[in-house]
């Protein structure tokens, strides 16, 4: 090709870039029209051969149109940069500039893009993080902010019941769902566990007495359900709110629920677990769980007052109430998860993985 046009070195530079999504260019005819304006196709063409030694399919567009495509598909990229878990481009999607590309379902034909194609290969899958934004699950993310997984990951919060949608429609990874919900996932020996009082699981009356049937929590699934295996009534409240209802006057009106589990079974109860989509993301988070365990990490007073000041609480009440929660599931954190499926009537159990 000859560079000593400006024209011919814009085609050429459009060359290089199209030879990075496995294309190539090659000029139709030369012609220019009375303004100076080059006319004519260009053949963007896929990479594979056929038996005869040329391109099998043939994709016709202009030059401006292919000037036009370049950039329209960076912007698809970035289109599906959350779906499929990569880096967003620093372009944004325009859906008017994607309408523009009259071939784009033949542009997908020959790029393939699906997380399975080698364009997307060389890019870093983010791993995606479903967490809860409770207070119990402080130890947990502030350990994780310090050894910088924040900076990696793709964080999604919400409450215990948004968790469990989030991994059964693969939206997140992995991340501490509600035990209920464990059944069949492979999950690691780690969740949020209370042996006695835990302060944030209560049942309030619903109204003067505890007679009326049971008003669920709409943010949980294992408070609810373990309502109804101890037989209780009223309504359920759990995380934050739970915890500023038991320091108001109300709250000596409620019980709680881990409290009445330990009396008639005398095991602890696991409210939520660490589970994961596939077992290779689980034995991804391995060794931070074993270091999770290994060398904890205190928490600052800077932060537990910034938790106290949201929940207009004393720090010393935070701190009690952080020394209540353990996460390591052992022997007898995995028979009191038995016993309450058998009670749920749930007969398939988590798939834990050994530390």
């Amino acid at each position: 090709m000859n560079l000593s046009n400006s024209t011919e070195k814009k085609i050429y530079r459009q060359q290089k870039t199209f030879q990075k999504f496995n294309f190539s260019l090659k000029i139709k005819r030369k012609r220019w029209n009375r303004r100076g304006r080059k006319i004519g196709k260009i053949e963007k063409i896929g990479k594979k051969w056929n038996k005869k030694g040329s391109y099998p399919k043939i994709v016709r567009k202009s030059i401006s149109d292919i000037r036009h495509s370049i950039r329209d598909l960076a912007r698809y990229s970035a289109r599906h940069s959350i779906q499929y878990g990569i880096h967003r481009s620093a372009f944004q999607p325009s859906s008017r500039q994607l309408i523009r590309l009259g071939t784009l379902r033949q542009l997908n034909f020959k790029m393939g893009i699906n997380r399975h194609n080698p364009i997307y290969s060389s890019m870093p899958v983010k791993f995606r993080w479903g967490e809860i934004e409770y207070l119990n699950l402080l130890p947990v993310r502030y350990f994780l902010k310090k050894k910088g997984r924040y900076s990696q990951w793709i964080i999604r919060r919400g409450v215990p019941t948004q968790i469990n949608r989030w991994l059964k429609r693969g939206i997140v990874d992995a991340g501490f769902i509600s035990s209920i919900a464990s059944s069949g996932y492979w999950c690691l020996p780690m969740g949020i566990v209370a042996t006695g009082v835990v302060w944030s699981v209560l049942i309030c009356p619903d109204g003067k007495n505890f007679q009326s049937p049971i008003v669920g929590d709409k943010a949980s699934a294992t408070s609810n359900r373990l309502a109804r295996v101890l037989n209780q009534s009223g309504k359920v409240v759990i995380g934050d709110r739970a915890l500023q209802l038991r320091f108001s006057p109300k709250g000596k009106e409620c019980r709680d629920l881990a409290e009445i589990w330990w009396e008639k079974s005398g095991l602890p109860f696991p409210f939520a677990l660490l589970c994961c989509r596939k077992k290779s993301k689980c034995l991804s988070l391995l060794p931070l769980v074993k270091l999770f365990f290994r060398q904890p990490i205190p928490i600052p007073n800077w932060e537990i007052g910034k938790w106290a000041e949201q929940l207009q609480l004393s720090p010393s009440q935070i701190s009690a109430y952080l020394s209540l929660i353990s996460y390591k599931i052992g022997w007898r954190e995995q028979l009191g998860l038995k016993r309450f499926f058998q009670l749920a009537g749930i007969g398939v159990f988590p798939r834990l993985i050994p530390i």
